[in-house]
């Protein structure tokens, strides 16, 4: 039977769209594909979101010496970046829609000390009976060991959780420790599948 209900951040719960944040921010466009690889799509990044990296300025230290001739379009689009995250209100609504059903809600995400300290304002937050966040766990997913901490910590069954996210290999790194993975496409579509899942199981 299912019981829980997981959701991440990035593209579930708010939109997470740096290619058009830089485009807003005037950078130029054929910049923006060597800025997305030097800033979100880096190492270094990855390193932010697991906490080994604490904030904005030391990731752009680290990301401009490996990227000198994006110093200036690193610092800009660094500077704010958190102002690309906008909520969802019909995830929001979901969340709020399946704690009223009596399932218990949660946030697992890889996000930064500066991106959880930014995303905590957001009222939905309210909603989560509990949060896991990368940086303050120093793992990411879909590495195993975060799926755990989630299920540990909070006393959950893995089949008995259905855990939502925009990134296959995330949704792979669920179904690896048994939690139902759905690939988040919008909140109508996760409910739907949250429907069907949860039907299923409640046959065994």
């Amino acid at each position: 039977m299912i019981k829980n209900a997981v959701f991440d951040l990035g593209n579930v719960m708010v939109s997470f769209d740096p290619v058009s944040y830089a485009g807003r921010l005037g950078i130029p466009e054929e910049k923006i594909d060597p800025l997305m690889r030097a800033a979100v799509w880096s190492k270094e990044w990855s390193d932010y979101d697991r906490g080994v990296i604490l904030n904005k300025s030391e990731l752009l230290e680290k990301e401009t010496a490996k990227n000198p001739g994006l110093a200036e379009e690193l610092r800009l689009f660094l500077r704010n970046w958190e102002e690309l995250l906008f909520d969802i209100p019909e995830s929001a609504g979901l969340v709020k829609k399946l704690k009223g059903e009596g399932y218990r809600v949660f946030l697992l995400s890889n996000l930064s000390y500066d991106g959880k300290n930014y995303a905590m304002r957001y009222p939905f937050m309210k909603e989560f009976e509990g949060t896991v966040f990368s940086c303050d766990e120093h793992k990411n997913k879909p590495e195993a060991g975060l799926y755990k901490l989630l299920l540990g910590r909070y006393g959950l069954l893995a089949e008995e959780t259905v855990f939502f996210d925009d990134y296959p290999p995330n949704i792979e790194g669920a179904n690896a420790v048994g939690i139902h993975g759905i690939l988040f496409r919008d909140a109508a579509d996760a409910e739907r599948e949250f429907r069907r899942v949860a039907s299923e199981e409640s046959a065994f």
